[in-house]
């Protein structure tokens, strides 16, 4: 037998990788990258004047049905960089 006490298993029910934020704290934390990036697009610079205006974008993407979501692992874009980010 193989002693499994030192393996980190998912709990029944919870999805490897999952990290998705409340939306009040989801609201902060978009807040907190539109600040840290200098309130600017990551891909083409162009200025956001409010992070409303702005994208979230999931840089290790979100999977299917979102099973590796990690809200944590975002940049933010502006709409047109967003847009080309999921076409191709």
């Amino acid at each position: 037998m193989i002693d499994s006490s030192n393996f980190a298993f998912p709990k029944p029910g919870e999805k490897e990788g999952l990290v998705k934020l409340s939306p009040a704290k989801y609201r902060k934390h978009k807040e907190v990258v539109w600040e840290r990036q200098g309130r600017r697009c990551r891909k083409c610079k162009a200025y956001l004047p409010d992070p409303k205006t702005a994208h979230l974008h999931h840089t290790d993407g979100r999977g299917m049905g979102g099973g590796k979501r990690d809200d944590r692992k975002t940049v933010l874009l502006c709409e047109g960089c967003h847009v080309k980010e999921h076409e191709g």
